[in-house]
C-alpha cells in the first residue's frame, strides 16, 4: 500500500486521495524538482579541472533528465492519476 505523508505529518493512501489533491501532490513534486535544479545550477564549480569536468557531466545528465530528482513515490502519484484518467499531467 502506497502512501502520501502531508504536511502536517499524516498519511494517506494514494488511491485514497481526491482527485485534486493527487494533482496538486504531482504538481508540487515537480515544482520541489524544478527548484532543486535551479539550486544545483548556481551552485559555484569545485577547483580543479577533473573535478570540474564531473561536475559539468552530472549537469549535463540531469538536464536532460531533471525528473531524476523526483522522489519514488512521484510514479505511484501519477500512475494513479492515469489510473483514474486524470486530465493535468504533463
Amino acid at each position: 500500500m502506497k502512501y502520501w505523508k502531508m504536511k502536517n505529518g499524516k498519511k494517506i493512501k494514494i488511491k485514497d486521495m481526491t482527485d485534486s489533491h493527487l494533482l496538486n501532490t504531482i504538481a508540487f513534486l515537480k515544482r520541489k524538482c524544478m527548484q532543486e535544479v535551479n539550486q544545483l545550477i548556481n551552485l559555484p564549480l569545485p577547483q580543479g579541472e577533473i573535478a570540474c569536468m564531473d561536475v559539468e557531466a552530472d549537469m549535463d545528465n540531469l538536464m536532460e533528465d531533471p525528473e531524476q530528482l523526483l522522489p519514488d513515490v512521484y510514479y505511484d502519484l501519477e500512475g494513479e492519476a492515469r489510473g483514474r484518467g486524470l486530465n493535468g499531467l504533463e
